[in-house]
């Protein structure tokens, strides 16, 4: 608790008289942490209270006291500490209200003040808690952050994981890829002003994901996932970030296909769809075939390649057909220098008449000699679901044989499910480790640590 008996300036005292007067949270919505208010009411009333209009900052408050208020009782679990933190915060803040540059990042400014406010009262020893109660900490989450504690960057991949797609790419490109917010504008083709506000939004919806713990069924996952699958998800995809060579293998590859349309698909596989698609034994013999699968339940698990999802998510769409797409994929090796748990797959599909699979050999050769330049290589006919015939294409790394690439003839059950006569359609694809092109592309010796890279 603050003394009780302390010499206050009238511009103190009134402003103490304010706060305490709003921070008074509804007792059934203790911990809504929702701001609900108008960006334009927030910015106008933040540049009259730094003009030092006392009322002001009292409309301030009250549009931002549930937040504060949540956040301090999170840190503190003391309803009544979490008061005096949340008092303390907003006094701190007025008195530091003219070093504030942006009025937008109001909500982020007062949000770090009340983290540093409610650690300093925990370090104080303001409460009392049993050795066996965790705090955890969590993350600011302004424009200033980009690193973050264990336990941190736990909070906020839960939180990464249930972002739609659009806003996961912004997020990497914002603190993995190192963006300025004038480069992801001008990438986006909006004002700077409009980006600024959208990842300002995307924070407070980080943030509330973060301190609800808010768990909600988003693009087919599980309301409870295990902590593993959350971790895997949670990394940067780097399909995204041109700087990486990952990316930059996307990139090239792209330039090399730009004929080929770029399609989206699902993390996570179910085994009644692929048995939908193309039959029980299909499915069975896919999942055998498919080792270290990183299972989320006993019905789906997360994409071993992006062959499969690619092939479900065509149904229909007939021929001729040209369609890539780049991702993560997830299987349960044990890293090393060659291997990894995640890593980035391009795949490319052609559908088209009167077409033989030997044809595509001058597409998949262009891309290994640009890649693997003056590599052995080798071609092997080998097995692959749905695929006859089917081939690996491996290079020569130092003595050993490695896969980077495997390309194939689809048969008959594909083509029905996308909608084509068997009889007059061909259907090839081919998939590529970006990593292992990357690795030998720029001359990276091992493969855990391409994902801090930039080129």
């Amino acid at each position: 608790m603050r003394p009780q008996h302390t010499v206050e300036s009238p511009t103190q005292a009134s402003v103490k008289s304010d706060v305490t007067s709003t921070l008074v949270p509804h007792p059934d919505r203790v911990e809504q942490l929702t701001i609900v208010m108008c960006e334009t009411e927030l910015h106008n009333l933040v540049l009259r209270a730094q003009g030092g209009d006392v009322a002001a900052f009292g409309q301030v408050v009250r549009l931002t006291q549930r937040m504060v208020h949540g956040l301090c009782l999170r840190m503190l679990r003391c309803p009544q500490t979490a008061a005096d933190a949340s008092q303390e915060t907003y006094l701190r803040a007025f008195a530091r209200l003219k070093e504030l540059r942006d009025p937008d990042a109001f909500p982020g400014w007062i949000r770090r003040i009340a983290l540093t406010t409610a650690a300093g009262m925990r370090r104080d020893g303001h409460l009392r808690l049993s050795d066996s109660e965790a705090l955890a900490d969590v993350p600011v989450l302004d424009e200033e952050e980009s690193t973050w504690t264990p336990a941190q960057r736990d909070a906020l991949a839960r939180a990464l994981v249930r972002l739609p797609d659009a806003d996961r790419v912004l997020c990497d490109r914002f603190y993995h890829g190192g963006w300025s917010v004038a480069r992801l504008a001008a990438d986006a083709e909006v004002t700077e002003v409009a980006m600024r506000k959208r990842m300002q939004r995307l924070r407070d919806h980080l943030r509330e994901e973060i301190e609800m713990s808010q768990t909600t069924d988003i693009a087919g996952l599980p309301e409870e996932l295990p902590e593993k699958i959350v971790e895997l998800l949670s990394r940067p995809k780097l399909t995204a970030l041109p700087e990486n060579p990952v990316g930059r293998m996307w990139q090239m590859i792209r330039e090399m296909t730009s004929d080929y349309q770029v399609v989206e698909v699902p993390e996570v596989v179910r085994d009644d769809s692929i048995a939908e698609a193309f039959g029980i034994e299909v499915a069975q013999d896919a999942t055998r075939r498919a080792t270290g699968l990183h299972r989320i339940d006993a019905r789906s698990f997360l994409r071993a390649d992006i062959t499969l999802p690619l092939m479900l998510s065509l149904k229909g769409r007939g021929g001729p057909l040209k369609v890539t797409s780049a991702g993560k994929v997830y299987r349960a090796d044990k890293p090393d220098a060659m291997r990894l748990e995640a890593f980035h797959q391009a795949e490319l599909l052609l559908v088209q008449e009167n077409y033989s699979p030997w044809q595509y050999m001058d597409t998949v050769m262009a891309i290994v000699t640009k890649f693997c330049p003056d590599r052995r290589v080798r071609i092997e006919q080998f097995s692959f679901p749905l695929c006859s015939p089917a081939w690996e294409v491996a290079v020569d790394i130092d003595g050993q044989w490695r896969g980077v690439l495997g390309w194939g003839a689809y048969q008959e059950p594909f083509l029905r499910w996308l909608g084509c006569d068997p009889k007059r359609y061909t259907a090839v694809g081919a998939g590529f480790g970006l990593e292992r092109l990357a690795s030998l592309y720029y001359g990276i010796d091992d493969l855990r640590r391409i994902e801090g890279m930039r080129i």
